[in-house]
């Protein structure tokens, strides 16, 4: 599976992990309700499950970033 779509952590920087496809982002920003996103077949990062563990930091904010064929971000 190559991913097409990295979950970054905004204040660590780190990649929480990957996933082939993001379902539900139809780009309408709707106040009254919370949007309901789901990421199919999202793999964890190993580096982040070890950082967070050994912190126990809590996740605020995280962004959804494109991945090129050479899966490098090109769009957050």
């Amino acid at each position: 599976m190559r991913p097409r779509f990295a979950v970054i952590d905004d204040e660590s920087g780190l990649t929480v992990g990957y996933c082939r496809d993001v379902v539900g982002l139809a780009g309408d920003i709707i106040v009254e309700t919370y949007e309901k996103v789901i990421f199919e077949q999202f793999v964890f990062n190993e580096e982040f499950i070890e950082n967070i563990t050994k912190l126990k930091q809590s996740i605020y904010n995280l962004y959804i970033a494109i991945l090129n064929d050479e899966e490098t971000v090109i769009f957050i």
